[in-house]
């Protein structure tokens, strides 16, 4: 086991002596993060999800606990083109009713498709959020096909590399490689070994830190522990809240119908956060 591989071990040991039980929640970022975490709401009864998307359709067809809608009068409940900035900046508008959905929780993965406009873009903010709020944060982001082409791996690149400036740990997860494994299985098939990658991931530290039991509520002494055990760099690598009971208070009324220019420079008004009904 490598230096880091120890220290990680020692860390989620100290989680799950200090807290017991750790409030889990699993954040799916983007279509594909949200497509995923689909799955573990059904399979896992360990964690809470959250889907944070800019399109409506996709969002209102994922089943999660939470459900967070960014940026609907700037894409219009669809996705962010492709344009990382685009999702970013709906993030930021709805940081706070992002906030408030991941309130309360000790530990939190972030899982994401990179090379996109919205996964990318949102991750990153998910991330910075998480951290604010002391929270441990495992980052998951999953690298596109190598045959999607050298600009969108590029993007995804750029991307973790962001990711890695706020998560405590970041697993990059590449399909081509994964799917590899499963070559003589039928592209849906395989694809399931990314799902199935993510959520052993998840249970796996579940496990582990639920393993020790209840030995005291000591959090910021462990999360102080935390933050002298990461390793910098590691490659172990506005919103609606919704889902089956949604926090009223996490309601934010959009300002707006106005459609900023999409320049790098373009104007945060018409972003915002709301409830997405189910």
């Amino acid at each position: 086991m490598t230096a880091d591989g120890s220290k990680t071990e020692e860390l989620i040991n100290a989680i799950g002596t200090s807290l017991g039980e750790p409030n889990i929640a699993v954040v799916g970022c983007g279509g594909a993060g949200s497509n995923i975490i689909h799955g573990i709401y059904w399979k896992s009864s360990r964690v809470d999800t959250v889907a944070i998307n800019t399109d409506e359709e996709n969002l209102r067809k994922v089943d999660a606990h939470k459900k967070v809608l960014i940026g609907k009068d700037v894409s219009f409940g669809r996705d962010a083109g492709g344009f990382p900035e685009i999702g970013e900046h709906c993030a930021e508008k709805a940081r706070e009713v992002i906030r408030e959905a991941l309130k309360g929780y000790d530990m939190i993965f972030i899982v994401a498709g990179m090379g996109g406009g919205t996964g990318t873009g949102v991750a990153p903010v998910v991330a910075d959020v998480a951290r604010e709020a002391n929270a441990v944060t495992f980052a998951l982001p999953i690298m596109p096909f190598e045959h999607e082409g050298e600009n969108r791996r590029t993007i995804a690149t750029n991307g973790v590399a962001k990711l890695k400036e706020s998560a405590n740990f970041t697993i990059v997860l590449d399909n081509t490689k994964l799917t590899s494994l499963a070559a003589d299985l039928p592209m849906s098939e395989a694809l399931k070994i990314v799902d199935r990658s993510v959520s052993r991931i998840v249970e796996s530290v579940c496990s582990q830190t639920s393993s020790y039991g209840k030995a005291g509520p000591d959090v910021q002494r462990v999360r102080a522990k935390h933050v002298r055990l990461s390793p910098e760099g590691s490659d172990r690598q506005e919103g609606a809240l919704t889902g089956t009971q949604p926090p009223a208070s996490a309601v934010v009324e959009p300002p707006g119908n106005s459609f900023p220019s999409f320049s790098s420079d373009f104007s945060a008004k018409g972003f915002y956060g709301h409830a997405l009904d189910t």
